[in-house]
């Protein structure tokens, strides 16, 4: 426990040396726990913006969509990510990466208490610290996530912001060359009326 809290404080204050130590030793116990702990805590800050809404029964269908989905993304997102480090030179494995990436989703722990003052006071500056928190969680998120490719895969800080933006350029390049063949075949098809 002790070294599980450990870990977490550093990737809080000390990142890159957080993620390079639990990149190097693997604690995939520790790293589950940071998981759920940020998929269960701000699930009862939603549960309870629901129990306001009076639909506060669904709280076991958001936490379970919550937690599969997230446990899909983090898993696969590990594994892809560190396929593409390899192909930009990194040399660490999936495994570390994937347990780094594990403790990247603390900060949404963090950002509770934005979340329940808003919905306990709604409108004004809770409202307004909510949203920024929700920012600021997002793209400390995407550092932690940035850091964990460096540190995981011995990569420079470019090449890791290469790795985790290589999915979405490769997405967006495909929905592009789909809207073009199919913006192509629409028009062949006016111009022969």
């Amino acid at each position: 426990m002790e070294q599980f809290l450990e870990n977490v404080y550093d990737v809080i204050f000390q990142p890159s040396v957080a993620m390079r130590r639990i990149a190097a030793q693997k604690p995939v116990g520790q790293a589950v726990v940071a998981f759920a702990l940020s998929v269960l805590i701000p699930a009862g800050a939603v549960y309870l913006a629901f129990e306001t809404a009076n639909i506060g029964k669904l709280l076991p269908v958001i936490v379970l969509v919550l937690t599969l989905g997230g446990l899909f993304a983090w898993f696969s997102g590990a594994a892809v990510l560190s396929m593409i480090a390899e192909f930009f030179g990194g040399h660490g494995t999936a495994k570390g990466l994937f347990v780094a990436m594990g403790f990247a989703h603390i900060p949404r722990i963090l950002a509770v208490p934005f979340f329940v003052l808003e919905k306990l006071f709604p409108g004004g500056i809770f409202a307004m610290a909510a949203d920024l928190a929700f920012l600021v969680t997002f793209f400390w998120m995407l550092v932690l996530d940035v850091i964990a490719i460096k540190e995981a895969h011995g990569l420079g800080g470019a090449r890791a912001v290469l790795v985790l933006i290589t999915p979405l350029v490769v997405l967006i390049l495909a929905l592009l060359a789909v809207l073009f063949f199919a913006g192509t075949t629409l028009l062949s098809e006016w111009v022969r009326l």
